[in-house]
């Protein structure tokens, strides 16, 4: 009796603390500041994709980022199709207040990159609106629990966009930057770039990578992570800061 009542016990604590590790392990391949906003800031629920390879170390630096450079990425096994993520905390009104020169007002974010974006491609006047393409809300709200989501495709400057040095030989010439966005919890843009036979499968690449993010019903933990480097005589130290 007493053993049949011990196999119940962890029978019913692995369902407990199973959900709890299956995120980590999903996004063990990111980089742990990155891991902590995408589950625990923004509450936001990851799915690997089948076919695809984690990876932290490629960087992605393009001129379309706004202010921050995408540094976790997903490759397909032949290399010719990538995604890298750009997590970054959700502004605050706190940080609306504080750094009204560069902080976006609340939930305004995903505008602002749109926006720099299409200017950066086609020039000082173009209308961002005029480029988008925006899911409607019953996509938005079935694929990712998002407010907005909406993407934008474009060709890709060999001259002016770089990325990790390891991908440099693979001639990727087009690009879709995917965003979606939930009031109050951030927004995540998507940076796909790809070669020319990705283009026959776009729409499976595509479909994947839609499948990767979805917001979480419920309310984050933490409103912030924030990891501040500051410099000692004798190293560069790295200390978190917490905001719940």
């Amino acid at each position: 009796m007493r053993s049949i009542k011990f196999c119940f016990t962890v029978f019913f604590i692995g369902l407990i603390i199973y959900p709890v590790f299956s995120q980590q392990d999903e996004t063990s391949w990111m980089k742990y500041d990155k891991r902590i906003i995408l589950d625990k800031v923004m509450n936001v629920e990851y799915s690997h994709p089948e076919g695809f390879i984690g990876d932290s170390t490629a960087i992605y630096c393009k001129m379309l980022t706004y202010r921050y450079c995408a540094v976790s990425s997903l490759v397909t096994e032949d290399r010719s199709f990538m995604v890298f993520y750009m997590i970054i905390n959700p502004t605050t009104e706190e940080d609306s207040i504080r750094r009204q020169d560069t902080y976006p007002v609340v939930d305004m974010m995903h505008v602002y990159d749109v926006n720099h974006i299409v200017k950066t491609c086609f020039g000082d006047d173009a209308d961002w609106k005029d480029y988008v393409r925006y899911y409607s809300s019953d996509d938005a709200k079935t694929k990712f629990n998002a407010d907005t989501v909406l993407s934008i495709s474009l060709l890709i400057d060999k001259d002016e966009d770089y990325y990790d040095d390891g991908f440099d030989n693979y001639n990727y010439s087009h690009c879709t930057v995917l965003i979606i966005q939930k009031q109050g919890r951030g927004m995540i843009a998507m940076y796909c770039i790809y070669d020319e036979d990705a283009t026959k499968n776009l729409d499976t690449y595509m479909t994947a990578i839609e499948g990767t993010l979805r917001y979480r019903e419920s309310d984050p933990e933490l409103k912030k992570w924030e990891i501040d480097d500051y410099i000692t005589p004798f190293r560069t130290q790295r200390r978190a800061r917490i905001i719940r």
